[in-house]
């Protein structure tokens, strides 16, 4: 399993801790057929944004899945296809890259810090977010009911949607990237989590890699306990084991279905 593992130091100060998952390589997951649609989004006239889609027939709750800074794949949207499956809800996943990824970032020369940039809340993540809940309600979502999942990135953009806007019911944010909002914005990690628990609760389930902060004890993982939030650290995983780890690995794929598991009854929990 530790061939598979990115050494990256870039990654240390950027995104994703050194020694995480690397992207899933093609091969992976390859034969899955995924349940839901690809669909686009109107946000706004020359920037629309692609997304994955699961419909449901019997609920008017939904989740939206921000995806990692490997952006949809096969294996995302299976993550997508079980929360739908396990929840009943209706769930859809934008694909806030425009199909760039992580690696178009250090292909091009952009660099990963310049390359986040390109992506801030309120340019960017905020009117994806707002298209999200615009097509949800057509398809008879209560905008009040909707909750989301976020790997890596995605964590990151659930709090800044907490924080800067309460649109969430809930938030899980398995392996969370929360250091972008310092490294990528100069902003405090502390403070959009202070924000967001005013009025959202957070589920973190930070990797064994994954910085103090996001684990019981540290400031961000305290803040977020203040509003029915919490925290449960996969110690013997690494950053992206669940978009991104290799499940033929009996122990990975264990964890990453447990978590998914676990996701799923907070998410039932706190969007009743």
């Amino acid at each position: 399993m530790g061939a598979m593992f990115s050494t990256d130091n870039n990654n240390t100060n950027g995104c994703c801790p050194a020694n995480s998952w690397p992207v899933l390589p093609s091969t992976f997951d390859a034969a899955y057929e995924p349940k839901g649609e690809d669909i686009t989004l109107t946000t706004t006239e020359s920037n629309n944004c692609p997304a994955y889609y699961v419909s449901s027939d019997s609920t008017n709750k939904a989740i939206v899945v921000f995806n990692d800074v490997y952006g949809p794949t096969n294996r995302s949207k299976s993550v997508c296809d079980s929360l739908a499956a396990m929840t009943g809800f209706h769930v859809i996943s934008p694909d806030n890259f425009r199909g760039e990824t992580k690696d178009t970032a250090i292909a091009d020369g952009t660099g990963l810090q310049k390359w986040l940039q390109k992506y801030p809340y309120e340019e960017v993540v905020a009117p994806d977010l707002a298209a999200c809940i615009a097509y949800l309600t057509s398809k008879g979502v209560d905008s009040a009911n909707i909750g989301a999942v976020g790997f890596c990135w995605g964590g990151w953009a659930i709090l800044r949607a907490s924080a800067t806007e309460g649109l969430l019911k809930c938030g899980v944010c398995p392996h969370p990237s929360t250091k972008i909002e310092k490294w990528a914005f100069s902003g405090s990690e502390d403070d959009i989590a202070s924000k967001a628990a005013a009025s959202t609760p957070i589920f973190l389930m930070p990797a064994g890699n994954d910085p103090d902060n996001l684990k019981p004890g540290g400031s961000v993982a305290e803040i977020l306990k203040g509003k029915g939030g919490k925290c449960v650290v996969y110690e013997n995983m690494v950053h992206g084991w669940i978009p991104r780890g290799d499940f033929t690995d009996v122990e990975v794929k264990k964890a990453a279905d447990g978590a998914l598991s676990a996701a799923v009854d907070f998410l039932k929990e706190n969007m009743k």
